[in-house]
């Protein structure tokens, strides 16, 4: 998985990817681009760059990985992620995979650190109620194990901004 770092007119911002409600896992769900690995990656880094290169249908010479943040295991589909943040001066001009991507989606960084757009979401599942906390940009709501990744990269750099 990675958080692509960008320029995005003045403002530095983060590609996120729109889940198509078909997908067998996660569907209509807001993700960073990423997903399983395969046996020529050699990495999970490597995995990150040929995934993020597959759904966003750019070249990914040009990203400079910036690092590893904490990976996290998630339950609903038995998958450990190994998130990695990148930067591109800019994105070139995007070709999504429609059998991954409904949309493509670009957020500056400075509203993520807006308090207001932090909350709680509520869903379904097996019967029960859950409340979770999530992001909400615009009219999309970031939550799941896309908003624990996010929550950690924006400490990170909360911490460079002081």
């Amino acid at each position: 998985m990675l958080a692509l770092l960008h320029m995005d007119g003045d403002d530095i911002s983060l590609a996120f990817t729109l889940r198509p409600t078909s997908l067998r896992h996660h569907a209509g769900q807001i993700s960073f681009p990423g997903g399983g690995a395969e046996p020529g990656d050699g990495s999970c880094e490597a995995t990150a760059l040929r995934e993020t290169a597959e759904e966003l249908g750019i070249p990914t010479h040009d990203i400079h990985i910036l690092g590893e943040m904490t990976p996290l295991f998630i339950a609903g589909s038995q998958n450990i992620v190994h998130p990695y943040v990148g930067w591109m001066p800019v994105l070139p001009l995007l070709c999504p995979d429609p059998a991954e991507v409904d949309r493509v989606l670009q957020v500056p960084v400075r509203e993520l650190l807006e308090p207001r757009t932090l909350g709680t979401t509520t869903w379904r599942r097996n019967g029960r109620i859950l409340d979770a906390p999530c992001y909400r940009v615009g009219g999309d709501v970031i939550w799941g194990a896309t908003a624990m990744i996010l929550s950690e990269l924006l400490e990170i750099i909360r911490g460079f901004a002081v």
